[in-house]
Protein backbone atom coordinates (compact mmCIF):
# COMPACT_ATOMS: atom_id res chain seq x y z
CA UNK A 1 0.00 0.00 0.00
CA UNK A 2 1.24 3.20 -1.09
CA UNK A 3 -0.89 5.48 1.10
CA UNK A 4 1.19 4.55 3.96
CA UNK A 5 4.39 5.60 2.09
CA UNK A 6 2.45 9.86 1.47
CA UNK A 7 2.14 8.52 -1.82
CA UNK A 8 -1.65 8.93 -4.12
CA UNK A 9 -2.14 6.67 -6.66
CA UNK A 10 -3.50 8.14 -9.79
CA UNK A 11 -5.17 6.11 -12.83
CA UNK A 12 -5.68 7.32 -16.65
CA UNK A 13 -8.44 6.31 -19.05
CA UNK A 14 -8.43 7.12 -22.55
CA UNK A 15 -11.58 6.78 -24.56
CA UNK A 16 -12.57 6.49 -27.50
CA UNK A 17 -15.49 9.25 -27.48
CA UNK A 18 -16.69 11.86 -25.16
CA UNK A 19 -20.15 10.13 -25.49
CA UNK A 20 -18.86 6.83 -24.29
CA UNK A 21 -17.79 9.00 -20.92
CA UNK A 22 -20.74 11.31 -20.75
CA UNK A 23 -23.20 9.56 -22.96
CA UNK A 24 -26.17 11.76 -22.56
CA UNK A 25 -24.86 13.59 -19.28
CA UNK A 26 -22.97 17.03 -19.24
CA UNK A 27 -21.31 16.83 -16.18
CA UNK A 28 -19.29 14.25 -14.43
CA UNK A 29 -21.87 13.55 -11.73
CA UNK A 30 -24.94 13.12 -14.37
CA UNK A 31 -22.27 11.18 -16.74
CA UNK A 32 -23.99 7.86 -17.87
CA UNK A 33 -22.01 6.62 -20.67
CA UNK A 34 -20.59 3.47 -21.44
CA UNK A 35 -17.22 3.57 -19.65
CA UNK A 36 -18.47 6.12 -16.60
CA UNK A 37 -21.47 3.26 -15.85
CA UNK A 38 -19.22 -0.04 -16.18
CA UNK A 39 -16.81 1.56 -14.32
CA UNK A 40 -18.93 2.42 -11.27
CA UNK A 41 -20.35 -0.90 -11.64
CA UNK A 42 -17.35 -2.47 -11.52
CA UNK A 43 -15.41 -0.31 -9.16
CA UNK A 44 -18.49 -1.86 -7.03
CA UNK A 45 -18.28 -5.21 -7.42
CA UNK A 46 -14.16 -5.37 -6.68
CA UNK A 47 -14.64 -2.68 -3.64
CA UNK A 48 -17.11 -5.27 -2.11
CA UNK A 49 -14.61 -8.21 -1.84
CA UNK A 50 -12.02 -6.04 0.45
CA UNK A 51 -13.04 -4.46 3.55
CA UNK A 52 -9.40 -2.80 3.27
CA UNK A 53 -10.81 -0.56 0.01
CA UNK A 54 -14.33 -0.40 1.85
CA UNK A 55 -12.62 1.56 4.38
CA UNK A 56 -9.76 3.23 2.21
CA UNK A 57 -12.36 4.43 -0.51
CA UNK A 58 -15.67 4.83 1.16
CA UNK A 59 -16.35 7.55 -1.67
CA UNK A 60 -19.33 7.42 -4.44
CA UNK A 61 -17.67 6.32 -7.55
CA UNK A 62 -18.55 9.27 -9.23
CA UNK A 63 -16.40 11.06 -6.66
CA UNK A 64 -13.65 9.28 -7.27
CA UNK A 65 -13.32 10.27 -11.26
CA UNK A 66 -13.10 13.39 -13.41
CA UNK A 67 -13.42 13.79 -17.16
CA UNK A 68 -11.52 15.54 -18.90
CA UNK A 69 -12.68 17.01 -22.60
CA UNK A 70 -12.66 20.26 -24.42
CA UNK A 71 -15.70 22.32 -24.10
CA UNK A 72 -17.24 24.29 -27.25
CA UNK A 73 -19.42 27.34 -26.03
CA UNK A 74 -22.68 28.51 -27.92
CA UNK A 75 -24.58 30.92 -26.51
CA UNK A 76 -25.38 29.95 -23.08
CA UNK A 77 -24.80 26.17 -23.39
CA UNK A 78 -21.62 24.38 -22.87
CA UNK A 79 -21.32 21.43 -25.24
CA UNK A 80 -18.00 18.81 -25.25
CA UNK A 81 -15.94 17.36 -28.36
CA UNK A 82 -13.58 14.89 -29.16
CA UNK A 83 -10.49 16.33 -29.42
CA UNK A 84 -6.71 15.29 -30.85
CA UNK A 85 -5.06 17.24 -27.56
CA UNK A 86 -3.74 19.75 -30.09
CA UNK A 87 -6.12 22.68 -30.60
CA UNK A 88 -7.09 25.84 -28.63
CA UNK A 89 -10.45 24.07 -27.11
CA UNK A 90 -8.14 21.53 -25.49
CA UNK A 91 -6.48 24.27 -23.45
CA UNK A 92 -10.36 24.64 -21.67
CA UNK A 93 -9.72 21.39 -20.58
CA UNK A 94 -6.75 21.53 -19.54
CA UNK A 95 -7.23 24.71 -17.00
CA UNK A 96 -10.37 22.72 -16.07
CA UNK A 97 -9.00 20.15 -14.59
CA UNK A 98 -5.45 20.36 -14.10
CA UNK A 99 -4.99 23.73 -12.78
CA UNK A 100 -4.58 22.82 -8.94
CA UNK A 101 -1.96 19.39 -9.70
CA UNK A 102 -0.90 19.91 -5.80
CA UNK A 103 -4.39 19.83 -5.13
CA UNK A 104 -4.80 16.44 -6.89
CA UNK A 105 -1.99 14.69 -5.61
CA UNK A 106 -3.59 15.38 -1.67
CA UNK A 107 -5.65 12.72 -0.22
CA UNK A 108 -8.09 14.73 1.28
CA UNK A 109 -8.94 14.86 -2.56
CA UNK A 110 -11.26 11.92 -3.60
CA UNK A 111 -10.24 12.19 -7.23
CA UNK A 112 -8.37 9.59 -7.90
CA UNK A 113 -9.38 8.30 -11.73
CA UNK A 114 -9.00 10.64 -14.69
CA UNK A 115 -10.98 9.91 -17.66
CA UNK A 116 -9.77 11.82 -21.36
CA UNK A 117 -10.13 11.74 -25.02
CA UNK A 118 -7.04 13.43 -26.20
CA UNK A 119 -3.59 11.86 -25.43
CA UNK A 120 -3.24 15.14 -23.44
CA UNK A 121 -0.97 18.28 -24.83
CA UNK A 122 2.64 18.87 -24.81
CA UNK A 123 3.86 19.25 -21.10
CA UNK A 124 0.84 17.27 -19.36
CA UNK A 125 1.87 15.30 -16.79
CA UNK A 126 1.51 13.80 -13.60
CA UNK A 127 3.90 12.38 -11.54
CA UNK A 128 1.35 9.96 -9.37
CA UNK A 129 0.35 8.58 -12.61
CA UNK A 130 0.47 4.85 -11.63
CA UNK A 131 -2.10 3.26 -14.31
CA UNK A 132 -2.92 4.00 -17.81
CA UNK A 133 -5.36 2.50 -19.50
CA UNK A 134 -6.31 3.08 -23.70
CA UNK A 135 -10.16 2.34 -24.70
CA UNK A 136 -9.61 3.58 -27.95
CA UNK A 137 -7.16 2.76 -30.74
CA UNK A 138 -3.36 4.20 -31.04
CA UNK A 139 -3.34 5.73 -34.61
CA UNK A 140 -1.24 8.73 -34.36
CA UNK A 141 2.21 8.00 -34.73
CA UNK A 142 3.63 9.45 -31.98
CA UNK A 143 0.41 8.45 -29.84
CA UNK A 144 1.96 5.33 -27.79
CA UNK A 145 5.10 7.78 -26.65
CA UNK A 146 2.77 10.94 -25.48
CA UNK A 147 0.71 8.44 -23.82
CA UNK A 148 3.15 7.08 -21.79
CA UNK A 149 4.51 10.26 -20.91
CA UNK A 150 2.15 11.02 -19.01
CA UNK A 151 3.41 8.56 -16.57
CA UNK A 152 6.59 8.01 -16.83
CA UNK A 153 7.82 10.49 -14.22
CA UNK A 154 9.34 9.26 -10.70
CA UNK A 155 6.00 9.38 -7.62
CA UNK A 156 6.23 12.03 -5.09
CA UNK A 157 5.44 10.77 -1.63
CA UNK A 158 3.81 14.44 0.82
CA UNK A 159 6.44 14.75 3.68
CA UNK A 160 6.69 17.10 6.30
CA UNK A 161 9.17 19.35 3.99
CA UNK A 162 6.57 18.71 1.53
CA UNK A 163 6.74 16.32 -1.44
CA UNK A 164 9.67 14.40 -2.55
CA UNK A 165 10.74 11.99 -5.12
CA UNK A 166 10.64 8.44 -4.58
CA UNK A 167 13.50 6.49 -6.63
CA UNK A 168 12.79 2.61 -5.33
CA UNK A 169 11.55 0.65 -8.28
CA UNK A 170 9.40 -1.14 -6.74
CA UNK A 171 7.27 1.60 -6.74
CA UNK A 172 8.66 3.91 -9.62
CA UNK A 173 6.37 1.60 -12.26
CA UNK A 174 3.89 2.76 -14.55
CA UNK A 175 1.24 -0.01 -15.79
CA UNK A 176 -0.38 0.36 -19.01
CA UNK A 177 -3.30 -1.69 -20.45
CA UNK A 178 -3.04 -1.36 -23.92
CA UNK A 179 -5.69 -2.26 -26.49
CA UNK A 180 -3.11 -4.17 -28.75
CA UNK A 181 -0.71 -7.51 -28.15
CA UNK A 182 2.50 -6.58 -25.69
CA UNK A 183 4.78 -7.46 -28.94
CA UNK A 184 2.85 -5.14 -31.17
CA UNK A 185 2.40 -2.42 -28.70
CA UNK A 186 6.62 -2.95 -27.92
CA UNK A 187 7.22 -2.85 -31.53
CA UNK A 188 5.42 0.48 -32.06
CA UNK A 189 6.48 2.42 -29.43
CA UNK A 190 10.36 1.87 -29.90
CA UNK A 191 9.38 3.20 -33.77
CA UNK A 192 7.94 6.19 -32.22
CA UNK A 193 10.95 6.79 -30.02
CA UNK A 194 13.01 6.36 -33.03
CA UNK A 195 11.26 8.66 -34.96
CA UNK A 196 11.37 11.77 -32.29
CA UNK A 197 15.40 11.08 -32.25
CA UNK A 198 15.38 9.21 -28.91
CA UNK A 199 16.88 6.23 -28.92
CA UNK A 200 15.20 3.62 -26.67
CA UNK A 201 16.21 -0.21 -26.49
CA UNK A 202 19.09 0.27 -28.89
CA UNK A 203 23.03 0.76 -28.30
CA UNK A 204 23.22 4.45 -29.19
CA UNK A 205 26.61 6.09 -30.19
CA UNK A 206 27.19 8.00 -26.63
CA UNK A 207 26.30 4.20 -24.79
CA UNK A 208 29.84 3.88 -23.46
CA UNK A 209 30.66 7.53 -22.85
CA UNK A 210 30.22 7.17 -19.29
CA UNK A 211 32.90 4.34 -19.14
CA UNK A 212 35.32 4.86 -16.11
CA UNK A 213 38.95 5.36 -17.70
CA UNK A 214 41.92 3.68 -16.99
CA UNK A 215 45.12 5.46 -15.78
CA UNK A 216 48.89 4.52 -17.07
CA UNK A 217 49.19 1.42 -14.14
CA UNK A 218 45.53 0.23 -15.54
CA UNK A 219 43.59 1.49 -12.55
CA UNK A 220 40.08 2.71 -13.15
CA UNK A 221 39.40 6.03 -12.27
CA UNK A 222 36.55 8.80 -11.80
CA UNK A 223 37.47 10.19 -15.35
CA UNK A 224 34.83 9.21 -18.50
CA UNK A 225 35.25 7.24 -21.42
CA UNK A 226 34.02 10.14 -23.49
CA UNK A 227 32.35 10.55 -26.60
CA UNK A 228 34.93 10.21 -29.16
CA UNK A 229 35.78 6.73 -27.52
CA UNK A 230 32.57 5.33 -27.61
CA UNK A 231 32.00 5.73 -31.01
CA UNK A 232 34.92 3.91 -31.96
CA UNK A 233 33.53 1.16 -29.74
CA UNK A 234 30.44 1.25 -31.62
CA UNK A 235 31.66 1.45 -34.48
CA UNK A 236 33.42 -1.66 -33.52
CA UNK A 237 30.26 -3.85 -32.87
CA UNK A 238 29.02 -2.88 -36.03
CA UNK A 239 31.71 -4.34 -37.81
CA UNK A 240 31.72 -7.25 -35.95
CA UNK A 241 28.35 -7.95 -36.56
CA UNK A 242 27.07 -7.62 -32.56
CA UNK A 243 24.55 -4.61 -33.69
CA UNK A 244 23.11 -2.93 -36.96
CA UNK A 245 23.60 -0.03 -38.57
CA UNK A 246 20.01 1.28 -36.83
CA UNK A 247 22.37 0.19 -33.16
CA UNK A 248 20.10 -2.84 -32.30
CA UNK A 249 21.60 -5.99 -30.77
CA UNK A 250 21.66 -8.62 -33.17
CA UNK A 251 21.81 -12.33 -32.62
CA UNK A 252 25.44 -12.61 -32.73
CA UNK A 253 25.51 -10.87 -29.25
CA UNK A 254 25.04 -14.19 -26.96
CA UNK A 255 27.31 -13.11 -23.43
CA UNK A 256 26.30 -15.97 -21.65
CA UNK A 257 27.84 -18.72 -24.04
CA UNK A 258 31.06 -19.91 -22.90
CA UNK A 259 34.52 -18.66 -24.31
CA UNK A 260 32.16 -15.02 -25.70
CA UNK A 261 34.25 -12.22 -26.43
CA UNK A 262 33.53 -8.97 -28.51
CA UNK A 263 37.40 -9.07 -29.95
CA UNK A 264 37.78 -4.95 -28.63
CA UNK A 265 40.39 -3.00 -30.36
CA UNK A 266 43.50 -3.35 -28.39
CA UNK A 267 43.48 -0.09 -26.61
CA UNK A 268 40.17 -0.99 -25.22
CA UNK A 269 40.16 -4.38 -24.46
CA UNK A 270 40.30 -3.31 -20.39
CA UNK A 271 36.81 -2.33 -21.00
CA UNK A 272 34.82 -4.88 -22.30
CA UNK A 273 33.44 -5.76 -19.08
CA UNK A 274 31.24 -2.73 -19.09
CA UNK A 275 30.58 -2.89 -22.77
CA UNK A 276 29.12 -5.95 -22.82
CA UNK A 277 26.85 -5.36 -19.53
CA UNK A 278 25.52 -2.04 -21.76
CA UNK A 279 24.66 -3.30 -24.53
CA UNK A 280 22.79 -6.57 -22.63
CA UNK A 281 20.91 -3.75 -21.05
CA UNK A 282 20.12 -2.08 -24.79
CA UNK A 283 16.80 -4.10 -24.72
CA UNK A 284 13.81 -2.45 -24.76
CA UNK A 285 12.30 -5.29 -23.18
CA UNK A 286 14.38 -3.95 -19.74
CA UNK A 287 12.06 -1.10 -19.50
CA UNK A 288 8.51 -2.63 -21.36
CA UNK A 289 7.10 -5.91 -19.58
CA UNK A 290 4.14 -8.07 -19.27
CA UNK A 291 2.77 -7.68 -16.07
CA UNK A 292 1.98 -11.14 -15.82
CA UNK A 293 5.97 -11.16 -14.94
CA UNK A 294 5.12 -9.30 -11.96
CA UNK A 295 5.55 -11.04 -8.31
CA UNK A 296 4.23 -9.57 -4.81
CA UNK A 297 7.35 -10.73 -2.08
CA UNK A 298 6.36 -12.66 0.55
CA UNK A 299 7.60 -11.53 4.24
CA UNK A 300 9.24 -14.29 6.67
CA UNK A 301 7.25 -12.22 9.94
CA UNK A 302 8.41 -14.97 11.98
CA UNK A 303 12.36 -14.21 11.34
CA UNK A 304 12.57 -10.40 12.76
CA UNK A 305 10.80 -11.39 15.67
CA UNK A 306 13.37 -14.16 16.86
CA UNK A 307 15.47 -13.39 19.71
CA UNK A 308 18.64 -14.76 17.73
CA UNK A 309 17.82 -12.12 14.65
CA UNK A 310 17.23 -9.54 16.98
CA UNK A 311 20.86 -10.44 18.59
CA UNK A 312 22.05 -10.57 15.15
CA UNK A 313 20.63 -7.51 13.71
CA UNK A 314 22.23 -5.41 16.93
CA UNK A 315 24.99 -6.42 16.14
CA UNK A 316 25.56 -5.47 12.38
CA UNK A 317 23.38 -2.50 12.32
CA UNK A 318 25.51 -0.73 15.06
CA UNK A 319 26.40 2.97 14.61
CA UNK A 320 29.59 4.69 14.26
CA UNK A 321 31.00 8.45 13.99
CA UNK A 322 34.76 8.72 12.10
CA UNK A 323 37.60 11.34 12.18
CA UNK A 324 39.77 11.92 9.16
CA UNK A 325 43.44 13.29 9.22
CA UNK A 326 44.60 14.49 5.90
CA UNK A 327 47.87 16.00 4.44
CA UNK A 328 46.18 19.38 3.23
CA UNK A 329 49.49 20.05 1.18
CA UNK A 330 48.86 16.47 -0.29
CA UNK A 331 45.50 16.80 -1.57
CA UNK A 332 45.99 20.50 -2.69
CA UNK A 333 49.49 19.00 -4.75
CA UNK A 334 47.50 16.06 -6.15
CA UNK A 335 44.51 17.93 -7.26
CA UNK A 336 46.32 20.75 -8.92
CA UNK A 337 48.43 18.07 -10.80
CA UNK A 338 44.78 16.14 -12.25
CA UNK A 339 43.17 19.86 -12.74
CA UNK A 340 46.07 20.53 -15.19
CA UNK A 341 46.17 17.20 -16.67
CA UNK A 342 42.13 17.05 -17.58
CA UNK A 343 41.07 18.03 -20.92
CA UNK A 344 40.23 21.62 -22.41
CA UNK A 345 36.56 22.57 -21.43
CA UNK A 346 35.30 24.52 -23.83
CA UNK A 347 33.47 27.68 -23.51
CA UNK A 348 29.62 28.11 -23.96
CA UNK A 349 29.04 29.55 -27.31
CA UNK A 350 26.29 30.66 -29.70
CA UNK A 351 26.71 29.85 -33.21
CA UNK A 352 24.68 31.00 -35.86
CA UNK A 353 24.12 29.37 -39.67
CA UNK A 354 22.38 31.48 -42.11
CA UNK A 355 21.07 29.10 -45.40
CA UNK A 356 18.83 30.00 -48.79
CA UNK A 357 16.69 27.57 -50.48
CA UNK A 358 16.49 27.46 -54.16
CA UNK A 359 13.39 26.28 -55.65
CA UNK A 360 14.54 24.64 -58.96
CA UNK A 361 12.57 22.22 -61.75
CA UNK A 362 13.92 19.40 -59.61
CA UNK A 363 13.03 20.89 -55.97
CA UNK A 364 14.04 22.95 -53.47
CA UNK A 365 17.95 23.24 -52.57
CA UNK A 366 19.38 24.59 -49.89
CA UNK A 367 22.95 26.29 -49.28
CA UNK A 368 24.90 27.81 -46.46
CA UNK A 369 25.89 31.33 -46.81
CA UNK A 370 27.50 32.36 -44.02
CA UNK A 371 27.99 31.76 -40.33
CA UNK A 372 28.63 33.29 -36.86
CA UNK A 373 29.21 32.69 -33.45
CA UNK A 374 29.91 34.69 -30.03
CA UNK A 375 31.18 33.59 -26.95
CA UNK A 376 28.55 33.74 -23.89
CA UNK A 377 31.19 34.54 -21.50
CA UNK A 378 30.19 37.19 -19.23
CA UNK A 379 26.16 37.24 -19.96
CA UNK A 380 25.31 35.17 -16.82
CA UNK A 381 25.88 35.14 -12.84
CA UNK A 382 28.35 32.68 -12.28
CA UNK A 383 27.90 29.97 -9.26
CA UNK A 384 29.50 29.95 -6.09
CA UNK A 385 32.14 26.86 -6.90
CA UNK A 386 33.59 27.36 -3.73
CA UNK A 387 30.68 26.46 -1.29
CA UNK A 388 29.94 23.88 -4.20
CA UNK A 389 33.24 21.82 -3.58
CA UNK A 390 32.84 22.47 -0.07
CA UNK A 391 29.58 20.73 0.19
CA UNK A 392 31.00 17.76 -2.06
CA UNK A 393 34.05 17.40 -0.06
CA UNK A 394 34.23 18.36 3.11
CA UNK A 395 37.17 20.63 2.59
CA UNK A 396 37.97 24.15 4.02
CA UNK A 397 37.24 26.89 1.69
CA UNK A 398 40.85 28.26 2.17
CA UNK A 399 42.15 24.45 0.87
CA UNK A 400 39.77 24.69 -2.43
CA UNK A 401 40.74 28.31 -3.07
CA UNK A 402 44.27 26.71 -3.18
CA UNK A 403 43.84 24.27 -5.36
CA UNK A 404 41.59 26.13 -8.24
CA UNK A 405 44.16 29.09 -8.06
CA UNK A 406 46.97 26.69 -8.13
CA UNK A 407 45.45 24.90 -11.09
CA UNK A 408 45.63 28.10 -13.94
CA UNK A 409 42.26 27.21 -15.56
CA UNK A 410 39.58 29.42 -13.27
CA UNK A 411 39.24 30.97 -16.58
CA UNK A 412 37.51 27.99 -17.92
CA UNK A 413 35.28 28.61 -15.10
CA UNK A 414 34.36 31.71 -16.36
CA UNK A 415 34.03 30.43 -19.97
CA UNK A 416 32.01 27.20 -19.20
CA UNK A 417 30.99 27.39 -15.25
CA UNK A 418 28.97 24.05 -14.72
CA UNK A 419 31.02 21.51 -16.72
CA UNK A 420 34.19 23.09 -15.05
CA UNK A 421 33.09 22.80 -11.36
CA UNK A 422 31.66 18.79 -12.76
CA UNK A 423 35.52 18.42 -14.04
CA UNK A 424 36.48 19.89 -10.58
CA UNK A 425 34.17 17.91 -8.01
CA UNK A 426 35.14 14.61 -9.46
CA UNK A 427 38.44 15.45 -9.68
CA UNK A 428 38.86 16.42 -6.30
CA UNK A 429 36.36 14.03 -4.66
CA UNK A 430 38.83 11.14 -6.44
CA UNK A 431 41.85 12.36 -5.09
CA UNK A 432 40.59 12.78 -1.75
CA UNK A 433 39.20 9.12 -1.86
CA UNK A 434 42.61 7.78 -2.56
CA UNK A 435 44.54 9.44 0.36
CA UNK A 436 41.40 10.12 2.97
CA UNK A 437 40.66 6.18 3.78
CA UNK A 438 44.23 5.62 4.93
CA UNK A 439 43.23 8.28 7.75
CA UNK A 440 40.34 7.61 8.74
CA UNK A 441 39.08 6.36 11.87
CA UNK A 442 35.90 4.88 13.26
CA UNK A 443 34.45 4.91 16.86
CA UNK A 444 31.54 2.76 17.66
CA UNK A 445 28.36 5.22 19.41
CA UNK A 446 24.89 4.62 20.55
CA UNK A 447 22.09 4.23 18.04
CA UNK A 448 21.69 2.34 14.57
CA UNK A 449 22.16 2.75 11.06
CA UNK A 450 18.59 1.24 10.37
CA UNK A 451 16.14 0.33 13.34
CA UNK A 452 14.70 -3.36 13.76
CA UNK A 453 11.23 -1.72 13.95
CA UNK A 454 12.29 0.30 10.16
CA UNK A 455 13.24 -2.91 8.98
CA UNK A 456 10.09 -4.64 9.92
CA UNK A 457 7.88 -1.73 8.88
CA UNK A 458 9.35 -1.57 5.48
CA UNK A 459 9.21 -5.46 5.21
CA UNK A 460 5.55 -5.22 5.64
CA UNK A 461 5.31 -2.53 2.88
CA UNK A 462 7.14 -4.05 0.61
CA UNK A 463 6.02 -3.41 -3.04
CA UNK A 464 5.80 -6.19 -6.59
CA UNK A 465 9.01 -6.71 -8.38
CA UNK A 466 9.31 -8.10 -11.76
CA UNK A 467 10.29 -12.03 -12.12
CA UNK A 468 13.45 -11.19 -14.17
CA UNK A 469 14.96 -8.66 -10.97
CA UNK A 470 14.25 -11.78 -8.54
CA UNK A 471 16.17 -14.85 -7.50
CA UNK A 472 13.17 -17.56 -6.06
CA UNK A 473 14.64 -18.77 -2.67
CA UNK A 474 14.00 -22.80 -1.92
CA UNK A 475 14.90 -22.45 1.70
CA UNK A 476 12.31 -19.94 2.44
CA UNK A 477 13.34 -20.56 6.18
CA UNK A 478 16.92 -19.17 5.91
CA UNK A 479 15.86 -15.61 4.68
CA UNK A 480 13.69 -12.82 5.04
CA UNK A 481 11.55 -12.91 1.49
CA UNK A 482 10.40 -15.40 -0.55
CA UNK A 483 12.29 -14.06 -3.26
CA UNK A 484 15.41 -12.04 -3.15
CA UNK A 485 16.05 -8.88 -5.50
CA UNK A 486 19.53 -8.33 -7.60
CA UNK A 487 20.69 -6.31 -9.42
CA UNK A 488 23.57 -8.03 -11.38
CA UNK A 489 24.02 -11.53 -12.49
CA UNK A 490 26.57 -11.74 -9.49
CA UNK A 491 24.47 -11.09 -7.31
CA UNK A 492 21.65 -13.82 -8.49
CA UNK A 493 24.82 -16.44 -8.35
CA UNK A 494 25.59 -15.58 -4.73
CA UNK A 495 22.12 -15.51 -3.97
CA UNK A 496 21.43 -19.34 -5.23
CA UNK A 497 24.91 -20.24 -3.21
CA UNK A 498 23.90 -18.27 -0.10
CA UNK A 499 20.27 -20.59 -0.59
CA UNK A 500 22.14 -24.31 -1.10
CA UNK A 501 24.47 -24.02 1.29
CA UNK A 502 23.90 -25.73 4.46
CA UNK A 503 26.42 -23.65 6.57
CA UNK A 504 24.20 -21.00 5.79
CA UNK A 505 22.08 -20.49 8.25
CA UNK A 506 20.83 -16.98 7.21
CA UNK A 507 21.21 -14.52 4.74
CA UNK A 508 19.32 -11.41 3.61
CA UNK A 509 20.07 -8.70 1.22
CA UNK A 510 20.34 -5.71 2.89
CA UNK A 511 17.59 -3.08 2.12
CA UNK A 512 18.96 0.26 0.37
CA UNK A 513 18.27 2.25 3.78
CA UNK A 514 20.61 0.56 5.49
CA UNK A 515 23.60 3.17 4.81
CA UNK A 516 27.30 3.38 6.48
CA UNK A 517 28.66 6.89 6.33
CA UNK A 518 32.26 7.61 4.93
CA UNK A 519 34.39 10.50 3.91
CA UNK A 520 33.45 9.51 0.44
CA UNK A 521 29.47 9.32 1.06
CA UNK A 522 26.95 6.65 1.78
CA UNK A 523 27.50 3.36 1.19
CA UNK A 524 25.14 0.29 1.43
CA UNK A 525 26.37 -2.99 1.63
CA UNK A 526 25.06 -5.76 -0.29
CA UNK A 527 24.53 -9.03 1.95
CA UNK A 528 24.07 -10.02 5.53
CA UNK A 529 25.41 -13.81 6.36
CA UNK A 530 24.96 -16.06 9.51
CA UNK A 531 27.25 -19.44 9.21
CA UNK A 532 27.85 -22.19 11.29
CA UNK A 533 31.43 -23.08 12.54
CA UNK A 534 31.80 -25.72 15.00
CA UNK A 535 28.54 -26.40 15.58
CA UNK A 536 27.26 -22.67 16.58
CA UNK A 537 25.58 -20.43 14.46
CA UNK A 538 27.25 -17.43 15.35
CA UNK A 539 29.29 -15.83 12.80
CA UNK A 540 28.29 -13.20 11.99
CA UNK A 541 29.69 -12.03 7.78
CA UNK A 542 29.15 -8.87 5.63
CA UNK A 543 29.58 -9.44 1.89
CA UNK A 544 30.06 -7.05 -0.91
CA UNK A 545 29.52 -8.65 -4.09
CA UNK A 546 31.65 -7.20 -7.26
CA UNK A 547 32.59 -9.32 -10.49
CA UNK A 548 36.49 -8.81 -9.71
CA UNK A 549 38.56 -8.51 -6.42
CA UNK A 550 41.42 -6.44 -8.45
CA UNK A 551 41.33 -3.03 -6.89
CA UNK A 552 42.59 -1.32 -9.91
CA UNK A 553 38.91 -2.15 -11.48
CA UNK A 554 37.09 -0.45 -8.82
CA UNK A 555 36.77 4.03 -9.33
CA UNK A 556 38.56 5.37 -6.55
CA UNK A 557 35.49 7.02 -4.66
CA UNK A 558 33.94 3.03 -4.40
CA UNK A 559 37.32 1.45 -3.20
CA UNK A 560 37.43 4.19 -0.45
CA UNK A 561 33.97 2.93 0.73
CA UNK A 562 34.53 -0.47 0.63
CA UNK A 563 37.86 0.40 2.40
CA UNK A 564 35.92 2.59 5.03
CA UNK A 565 33.32 0.16 5.48
CA UNK A 566 35.68 -2.58 6.64
CA UNK A 567 36.62 -0.16 9.23
CA UNK A 568 33.33 0.45 10.08
CA UNK A 569 32.50 -2.92 10.70
CA UNK A 570 35.63 -3.50 12.77
CA UNK A 571 34.43 -0.88 15.32
CA UNK A 572 31.42 -2.63 15.72
CA UNK A 573 32.66 -5.99 16.34
CA UNK A 574 32.17 -7.31 12.97
CA UNK A 575 35.22 -8.60 11.61
CA UNK A 576 34.33 -10.70 8.66
CA UNK A 577 33.87 -8.26 5.85
CA UNK A 578 35.09 -8.87 2.49
CA UNK A 579 34.22 -9.13 -1.37
CA UNK A 580 32.95 -11.93 -2.92
CA UNK A 581 33.53 -12.57 -6.32
CA UNK A 582 32.74 -15.51 -8.73
CA UNK A 583 35.18 -18.44 -8.69
CA UNK A 584 36.06 -16.66 -4.30
CA UNK A 585 33.03 -16.46 -2.62
CA UNK A 586 34.92 -15.84 0.53
CA UNK A 587 32.09 -18.10 2.76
Amino acid sequence: MLRAKGIKVLSLFFVDRVVSYLGDGTTNEDANGDFARWFDEVFIEERAKSTLYQELLPQTPSELRRAYFSQIKRGNTTAFQDSSGATKADDDAYELIMHDKGRLLDESEPVRFIFSHSALREGWDNPNVFQICTLREMGAETERRQTLGRGLRLPVAKTAEGYTRVADRGVATLTVVANESYQAFANSLQKEYKDAGVEIGRVRLTEFSKIPLQDATGALTDDQFGYTRSVEVWNHLRAKGFIDKEGAVTSKFQPNTIGFSLHMPVDFIWAETFVIEMVGRANIGKYLKLVSRRQERKLNKQLYTTPGFEEFWEAISGKTTYRVRVNRDEIIENAIVAIKDAPDIDALRIQVTRAGVKVLRGGAKGEELGTRSADLKGSYDLPDIITELQEATSLTRKTIVDILLGSGRLGEFIGNPNDFIAMAKRIVKSELAKIVVEGVQYEKIAGSVYELRELQKDGEEEKERFLDQMYKVHNTQKTDFDYVVFDSDVERQFAALLDSREDVKLFMKLPAKFKIDTPVGPYNPDWAIIKQEDGEDRVYMIRETKSALDDSKLRPTELAKLKSAKRHFEAIGVGDYARSVPGNWKL
